[in-house]
């Protein structure tokens, strides 16, 4: 049997560097802290894991829809150019 290895995306070598304290002290608590509780009540999320876990597979998600999407890239050309 040959073994594939997985080579992250852009978005996912970017997203695997970040934590809750991207968002800031007081909203990536409480981000992290829902994201247990929705666990802990038996959600499930793509890419499982923990709270960190999804908060990354979100991100790069996220990411990847920007950078593809053709609305991705005019909200691309907002962020840098403004309105």
């Amino acid at each position: 049997m040959t073994m594939t290895t997985h080579r992250p995306s852009c978005a996912e070598s970017l997203a695997v560097s970040v934590g809750f304290d991207l968002l800031g002290e007081r909203l990536g608590g409480d981000v992290e802290i829902s994201v247990g509780a929705a666990l802990a009540a038996g959600a499930v999320f793509p890419g499982g894991g923990d709270a960190l876990a999804i908060f990354r597979h979100t991100l790069a998600a996220s990411i990847r829809d920007i950078e593809e999407d053709a609305r991705g890239r005019l909200f691309q050309r907002f962020l840098r150019d403004g309105p």
